[in-house]
């Protein structure tokens, strides 16, 4: 009863910790991002210590003469562990821009054009001039158009910005 007791502070301080470092870095919950398997790792490894710590000492602190039960717990958490970086490791490889460069290269085509055959340049003298008043009489009117927020805003006073 004592270990189970033991066990079950573990999983409780195990999951503070996961919960307060969940808290202060917010990683996505996504497999794509860094942060996430920084997380999960690192919750796994402080698991596998409190796992092994329990399976090699008692309640007094003396070291354990071999417990299979213990030591099964402690090796399948370490191999879950262990496996969980080395699919983090090739997943890092696999996704990397260095081995899948073809793919990225073959995303755009790229055509030899002319800047200036495709941006013609405008001539000052196209376009419109209006003096100031203009656009204020016309967002006056407009801003008056709207009924039940009309007395809610209010146009700055070198007509730049909508308070």
């Amino acid at each position: 009863m004592k270990k189970a007791i033991k066990t079950l502070i573990a999983i409780v301080i195990l999951c503070l910790i996961g919960f307060i470092y969940y808290y202060a870095a917010l990683p996505a919950v996504n497999i794509h991002s860094s942060g996430f398997w920084c997380f999960i790792l690192v919750a796994l490894g402080i698991a596998t210590a409190i796992v092994g710590f329990i399976s090699k000492y008692d309640m007094h602190g003396k070291i354990q003469s071999g417990k299979k039960v213990n030591k099964f717990l402690f090796i399948m958490i370490g191999t879950i562990t262990g496996a969980m970086i080395i699919v983090f490791i090739i997943g890092s490889i696999l996704s990397s821009s260095v081995v899948n460069a073809k793919k990225y290269q073959k995303l755009l085509t790229i055509t030899d054009r002319n800047y200036t055959d495709d941006i013609k340049e405008n001539s000052y003298k196209d376009i419109p001039i209006i003096d100031k008043d203009s656009p204020i009489l016309l967002g006056s009117s407009k801003m008056g158009s709207i009924a039940e927020f009309v007395f809610q805003f209010e146009v700055g006073s070198n007509y730049t910005q909508i308070n």
